[in-house]
């Protein structure tokens, strides 16, 4: 449990940073051409939210495991293959933790039910179809 927050912390200072870029970058924009109205400002989260999503989706899809995981050294697998999940698993994985993450209460109740299942599988997984492995220690 205590990799996986790790790796999740890890993740989530990730994606404060590519929110926090995204951001800074549309407001020096906005300076320099003179305004930011509500279109704008819609693009700035859409944008945002397409590049966690592709922070947390696409490495998982190719190495299963985002930098927070590599950190912890843990790795997301298909719990049918055994090999890194396909992208549609990595997309379907995202998008329930998303939507946990939208309703922090959501995502404490479900963090202790996953707890409590023996297996530790979060509802992310089981909808994903996969399980996150603790990888073994690197020997010289």
């Amino acid at each position: 449990m205590g990799r996986r927050l790790l790796g999740f912390l890890v993740d989530a200072v990730a994606a404060l940073a590519v929110n926090y870029a995204v951001m800074f970058g549309a407001v020096a924009l906005a300076r320099t051409g003179g305004g930011f109205g509500p279109v704008e400002a819609a693009l700035v989260v859409v944008i945002s939210a397409l590049l966690v999503a592709a922070y947390h989706v696409v490495p998982t899809w190719l190495a299963g495991r985002t930098l927070g995981k590599w950190i912890a050294g843990t790795l997301v697998i298909s719990v049918r293959t055994g090999s890194t999940p396909g992208p549609g698993a990595a997309v379907v994985r995202f998008l329930v933790f998303a939507l946990c993450m939208a309703v922090f209460p959501v995502m404490l109740l479900v963090a202790l039910v996953s707890m409590g299942t023996g297996r530790m599988r979060a509802l992310w997984d089981s909808a994903g179809g996969t399980c996150v492995i603790r990888l073994p220690a690197q020997h010289p």
